[in-house]
């Protein structure tokens, strides 16, 4: 028998309660104090127990699933293309047309709002039930089609479209009102300490 094999043969003769009496215990420095960092004692992974299967919390929030929002997603990434795509045009194609840097500033400001809310959309859809994420979802896809939509419209024609200038703060609103519903439906799934 060679070396290595009389090594093996020794190593698993070795017992759980041998190898944790070789462990040395924390040193205690005064009396009352505990180690914040204790080592666990060393076990012979041969003759460990299976590891407990640990079911996850009902009111934990689980991995992403059908049942999490899918129409929310997809219009998260619909509005956030546009967003990137209306904000490349304001930057590029609409200074040629449009004088007015009050108006391009306008622009601007719709395309930003409308990717920060794309952006807390998908998040919402990725970490929230369904039922729980429609209310906020609801309100920010509204309010971006109204305010950012709104501001688009006016901007490209302010005569024309000038009896959405209303409609404007009612998607600010809505944007608002979804970030306070968010924070009301999904309170329960913060861990609290």
């Amino acid at each position: 028998m060679s070396s290595f094999d009389e090594n093996i043969a020794e190593l698993r003769a070795i017992t759980d309660d041998q190898v944790e009496e070789d462990i040395p215990t924390p040193i205690q420095h005064d009396p009352g104090f505990e180690p914040l960092i204790q080592r666990p004692p060393y076990r012979n992974p041969a003759s460990a127990p299976p590891p407990e299967t640990i079911a996850p919390s009902p009111a934990a929030p689980q991995a992403y699933s059908p049942a999490m929002a899918p129409l929310l997603f997809t219009l998260s990434t619909i509005y956030g293309a546009t967003s990137v795509a209306l904000g490349a045009f304001g930057a590029h194609g609409l200074k040629k047309r449009i004088s007015d840097p009050a108006r391009i500033t306008n622009w601007s400001t719709a395309a930003q709002y409308q990717l920060i809310h794309s952006v807390a959309l998908l998040a919402t859809s990725l970490a929230l039930p369904q039922r729980t994420a429609r209310i906020p979802g609801a309100l920010w896809v509204a309010g971006m089609t109204m305010f950012s939509g709104s501001i688009y419209l006016l901007v490209l024609d302010p005569v024309r479209f000038r009896a959405l200038g209303p409609v404007t703060p009612l998607g600010g609103l809505c944007l608002i009102g979804g970030w306070v519903g968010l924070g009301i439906v999904g309170r329960r799934f913060v861990p609290l300490r």
